[in-house]
Formats: structure tokens, C-alpha cells, sequence
């Protein structure tokens, strides 16, 4: 009998209905073309250009809250205008109490809920279900962000190149405030030739407890639910360029001691982010420095389980959510089959990573994600390699999707670990379907014992 023995067990197993699913919303239906710029705008948060005053209004923008599908109290002016490099949005709050409007956060992805905001939704894809977002407020903070899986997950991690600036004014139409919007195509990714995304617009007027929207004004409706969003046509001549970016990085030390001699050691690597397609991005990374990457949040623990860090290095956050399946609607999941934080981090110990490489985007109707890294030896830990594989087709009703995971890539939480691995390796497969992630785990492991519980 050999000595390695393959045991196929099946963890959790849940009925999944592929057919005669019923979709959870109905399409909103709402459309309005772009226009092509035909002249210069500076970015001054002032539409005073004349391809402004040309520009179609987006169209009616009606209450969600307090008083759904109602006439706005205040009135809101939306335009789209566009170049074959960037989309710009132009917006123009009008407010009957303009000492009132309320913008006090500036930084960076700051939370706005306690200030007038806009925000948009772009479905760039228009698969109605991942959309880019874009967020200011009246003291032009950017905010942006990921949408995953029709609003279930948000990532803020994720930072674009993109600019807005806003103004407030006092004329003979009305006083209030206004906001430009530059957003480069090379930012997005996207179908070429595609003429129609997927757009949805809202303003909150903080101290009106007030909520206006373009597209599916309804209390039931979240922002983020891409399926809700309305259309906007006019993109087929968007470019992206060529799609290159590099990110390079150099570390170097000098030292002199005390007998004269001099000795110097240095490091480098590089990022480097390609669009093989306008749906197909490759990212690849050499001697990866996480140097730069924003601190963790303190948290104390009181309990016997690991705590939850968000992931915030961007190698790792690149079209993250390609991976983030198998996973309920609840903010805090049980189980994450694949947690990056898993890879060049051990007990808060950085593992340095010798390099890596991540295939994801779209071809046809799949989605499709293949990452794969290896870490360098060090005094406490072996080299390792990582890979983690997720193919997804989107049907009609629901995604049907199946992703592989020949490490122990998880993170169990809050109950207590699903997983125990005693000795040799373990492949986690699996397969997912339907709008609410029902789930079929596999695993398969060469030795040791495999226990669930």
C-alpha cells in the first residue's frame, strides 16, 4: 500500500438550483448619452466651458429618503462629456441654504457619511454586477472604491488614478456647489468598442436626512447594487492606451566605521501592471517592498481567535475581487477560502516575497483570475509557493463559478477553525453558484489527517 493516500472529503455540501433562478432585482431601465468634448475643460470644479453649456442633462434625479420616488428638494444638475482618454462628469448641487452645506473630511478615502456627498457608479463591463466607484464632497475629498458581486463587497483599499475638484457659487440661477469629475479610461478596465456602461448617480444632503438618485430612486435599492444601475451610451471610441504602468523602488544604505572602511548595501524591485486586452490585466512583482503600504488599524483582542485585518497592499488589491468567492452577504464571513494576508505575512512577521505574477480580467462571458507567488527562505520560515485559481461564467439568473487553492490559504473566524492541517499539503476546491454563494468544499490532501468541524 502506498504510502501517500489521497482522501477526497466532502466538508459542506448545500443545494444549488442552476436553473429557473429568478434574478433578485429588475434592470432600472434608465438612459442618457455621452458627449463627445469638442474643445478644452480644465479641472477647476467650475463648468463655465462651453462644452458644459452643450452637454445633455443626465435627467430627473428623484428622492430615495426620506420620501421615495418624489421630486428632490433641492436641484441637481448632471452632465457626461468625453475624450478618447478621460470620462468627465460635471455636477452642480444647488442648495436653498448654501451656509449649510456640510464638507469637513479631506484625506484620502476618508468616510463621508457625515457630509454632503455625490457619489457615481460605473459599470464599465455592464455586467451588473462589479462597478468602479467615485465619491467627493464639498471640500473635494476623493474617495474610491471596488464593487464586488453586486454591492456584497466593497473594497476602499483600491486607489485609481483619477481627479475631481469642487467649487462653491453664489449667481442669479442659485447658490450651492459644484464638482468636476476627470476619470482616465487607463484607470478602468473595460471592453473596447463597447458603446453602452452601466451608470448610476446620488446626492445626499446630510442635514435633510436626504438621498436623491438617478437611477432606482427605492428604499429597498442600495446604492452599490450594480443591477440597478440605468445605462449611458456613447463610450465605443474610449482607448486605454497602451496600459503599461511601472512602479519601480530602490533601497540603499551607506555606512563608515570607525576604522575608515566603507560598506554599502542596496536593494530594488519593481511593479509592473499591463493590459494584455482592455478586459486582461497581468501584474507582476519582483523582491516585492510593502515599504510604503498604509499601517493597520489598532485592535485589541479579547478572544481566542485571530483578528481580521483588511488587505492593503497593491500587488494583492489589483481586480482583488476575481477571488473573493464562496463568501455570504455578512460583512465578517466564517470562512475566506482564499486571504491573501495569508502570503508574506506570518504571525505580523513580514515574509519577504522573491516574486509573483496575477492574470485576471474577462474573456467573453468569464471571469477568470490565476495568481501565483513565491517567498523567499529566512530563519523562520522555508521558501514557499503560492497559487490560487478562480474561473467564473456569468448566466442570465447567477454566477457559476469554481476556484482552486493548492495551499491552506483561509481564515476562519469568529467561531473557530474549519480547517486543521497536521502535516503535507492540501488543495481546497470549490464550487460556487446562485446569487447567495450556496457552496460545495472539496478537499483533497497527499498526508497528514483532514478534520472539519
Amino acid at each position: 500500500m502506498k504510502n501517500h493516500r489521497t482522501i477526497l472529503s466532502l466538508l459542506l455540501l448545500m443545494p444549488v438550483v442552476l436553473s429557473g433562478h429568478t434574478p433578485a432585482t429588475a434592470l432600472a431601465g434608465k438612459r442618457a448619452a455621452v458627449k463627445n468634448l469638442t474643445g478644452r475643460i480644465s479641472i477647476d470644479g467650475t463648468l463655465n466651458e462651453p462644452d458644459w453649456a452643450q452637454a445633455m442633462e443626465l435627467g430627473e434625479i428623484l428622492q430615495r429618503e426620506p420620501n421615495q420616488e418624489v421630486p428632490a428638494t433641492e436641484r441637481t444638475v448632471v452632465k457626461l462629456l468625453l475624450d478618447k482618454d478621460n470620462l468627465y462628469v460635471g455636477v452642480i448641487c444647488y442648495d436653498s441654504e448654501p451656509d449649510k452645506i456640510v464638507g469637513t473630511q479631506m484625506r484620502r478615502d476618508a468616510p463621508l457619511e457625515s457630509d454632503d456627498r455625490i457619489e457615481i457608479l460605473l459599470d464599465t463591463f455592464h455586467d451588473r454586477r462589479n462597478a468602479f466607484y467615485f465619491a467627493t464632497n464639498p471640500a473635494g475629498a476623493l474617495v474610491d472604491g471596488l464593487i464586488i458581486e453586486n454591492g456584497r463587497n466593497i473594497n476602499f483599499d483600491w486607489n485609481a488614478i483619477w481627479n475631481v475638484r469642487v467649487s462653491r457659487f453664489q449667481s442669479a440661477d442659485g447658490a450651492g456647489w459644484s464638482a468636476e469629475f476627470s476619470i482616465p479610461f487607463k484607470s478602468l478596465g473595460f471592453n473596447p468598442g463597447q458603446d453602452v456602461w452601466g451608470f448610476n448617480f446620488s446626492r445626499r444632503i446630510i442635514r435633510k436626512i436626504e438621498e436623491d438618485r438617478w437611477s432606482s430612486p427605492r428604499l429597498d435599492v442600495q446604492f452599490t447594487q450594480v443591477s440597478e444601475a440605468g445605462d449611458i451610451e456613447g463610450l465605443k471610441d474610449a482607448e486605454q492606451g497602451l496600459g503599461l504602468d511601472m512602479r519601480p523602488y530602490a533601497v540603499g544604505k551607506w555606512q563608515r566605521d570607525e576604522q575608515g572602511n566603507n560598506k554599502f548595501t542596496g536593494t530594488g524591485g519593481a511593479d509592473v501592471f499591463y493590459n494584455i486586452t482592455s478586459g486582461l490585466r497581468l501584474t507582476a512583482t519582483v523582491n516585492t517592498d510593502f515599504a510604503e503600504t498604509e499601517v493597520d488599524d489598532r485592535q485589541i483582542n479579547l478572544t481566542r481567535f485571530p483578528l481580521f485585518f483588511p488587505e492593503k497592499r497593491s500587488f494583492f488589491l489589483e481586480n482583488a475581487g476575481v477571488f473573493n468567492f464562496a463568501q455570504n452577504s455578512s460583512s465578517r464571513p466564517d470562512l475566506v477560502p482564499f486571504f491573501s494576508r495569508r502570503i508574506g505575512l506570518l504571525n505580523g512577521q513580514e515574509v519577504p516575497i522573491l516574486a509573483g505574477a496575477k492574470l485576471t480580467g474577462k474573456i467573453g462571458k468569464y471571469d477568470i483570475g490565476a495568481l501565483a507567488v513565491r517567498t523567499r527562505e529566512t530563519g523562520f520560515v522555508e521558501a514557499k509557493n503560492f497559487f490560487v485559481g478562480r474561473v467564473k461564467r456569468i448566466s442570465s439568473n447567477s454566477p457559476i463559478s469554481a476556484g482552486c487553492t493548492p495551499k491552506a490559504i483561509h481564515q476562519a473566524q469568529q467561531r473557530a477553525e474549519l480547517l486543521e492541517q497536521t502535516s503535507g499539503w492540501l488543495r481546497l476546491i470549490c464550487l460556487t453558484a446562485g446569487t447567495t454563494s450556496h457552496s460545495i468544499f472539496l478537499l483533497q490532501r497527499q498526508t497528514g489527517k483532514c478534520k472539519g468541524r
